[in-house]
């Protein structure tokens, strides 16, 4: 059996997943999420007849979800169990990359948190949440500001929850995703590193180093973009757009579901948002200007 914390959460698992942090398999702290092996597609099979729906990959609701890959099914119970069924041959970060991503994040949901697409850094006392789409620069900006003394706190996925009155961010787990330009531009060991492929090219970079493991209090959001325009274009959003710019970042908001019309999760937005002001990058599509966006969300991030 082995013990991972992730997004806050502790979990005991029966399937190994060598990225993840460990924890001591004999600590006494409370586990809140059962990670198992079993067989589910039965069961996937026997809820799409009851309530009427045709075979599909996917079903999203507050307490039960599932998704299934060219590898294995995912179950996802009442925010505190999941169910691994491996259908095709093991591919360790495939597997891995969708455990983080797609069943976490389905589980967040069930546990009214919130899996933002996004990289999270920290100065040591508040987190900094930077979003955007595929390609906008996330990763890269993230090392600019890993080069500027900030520490990592998530890559591609971050979680969020309000507690009490605060805005919370927790950790995902010590490695970033890195584009092939970047990992030779700065001489790293490109035969040490995980290639994870994808449209941009990208490795799977350890960040033990730069990596912290401790909730943090969020105090902004960063959302890049890249267009057709000549110079950085940077504003703060307000009123309707910002709560717009939490909800467009939910790493599963293309995945539909009755998750999306719960009036408890939205409002976990709404609070989330009144917490944490967001600003809008948009950079051009050519040219270097990560430095740049560096400086701006430095000067922009809301603490000093």
């Amino acid at each position: 059996m082995y013990r991972y914390k992730i997004y806050g959460l502790v979990l005991e698992s029966e399937i190994e997943f060598e990225e993840f942090l460990r924890i001591d398999e004999n600590s006494s702290i409370k586990t809140d999420v059962y990670v198992r092996s079993g067989i589910v597609e039965p069961e996937i099979t026997a809820f799409l007849d009851k309530i009427g729906k045709p075979s599909r990959n996917h079903y999203i609701s507050m307490d039960y979800s599932f998704f299934r890959n060219d590898y294995a099914y995912f179950l996802i119970k009442n925010g505190n169990e999941i169910i691994i069924q491996e259908v095709g041959p093991k591919a360790t970060w495939t597997n891995t990359s969708h455990f983080a991503g797609f069943a976490m994040s389905m589980l967040m949901i069930q546990r009214r948190m919130l899996p933002i697409h996004c990289s999270i850094v920290t100065d040591g006392n508040y987190a900094t949440m930077i979003s955007g789409s595929s390609g906008a620069g996330k990763s890269t900006v993230t090392r600019k500001l890993l080069d500027r003394g900030f520490k990592l706190m998530a890559d591609d996925i971050g979680a969020v929850k309000m507690v009490v009155d605060k805005a919370i961010a927790y950790p995902a787990f010590p490695y970033q995703k890195m584009c092939r330009d970047e990992v030779l531009k700065r001489n790293l060991d490109i035969n040490s590193m995980l290639y994870i492929g994808g449209v941009r090219d990208k490795f799977l970079v350890p960040a033990v180093d730069v990596f912290v493991d401790e909730p943090k209090e969020l105090k902004s959001m960063f959302v890049l973009a890249k267009s057709d325009i000549q110079e950085l274009e940077e504003r703060k959003l307000s009123g309707f757009e910002h709560l717009l710019a939490f909800k467009a970042s939910n790493f599963l908001v293309r995945n539909m579901g009755l998750w999306m019309d719960d009036a408890e999760y939205e409002k976990e937005y709404l609070k989330v948002a009144g917490k944490c002001p967001a600003y809008q990058i948009v950079r051009p599509e050519h040219g270097d200007l990560a430095d740049k966006i560096a400086d701006y969300i430095i000067k922009n991030k809301g603490y000093q």
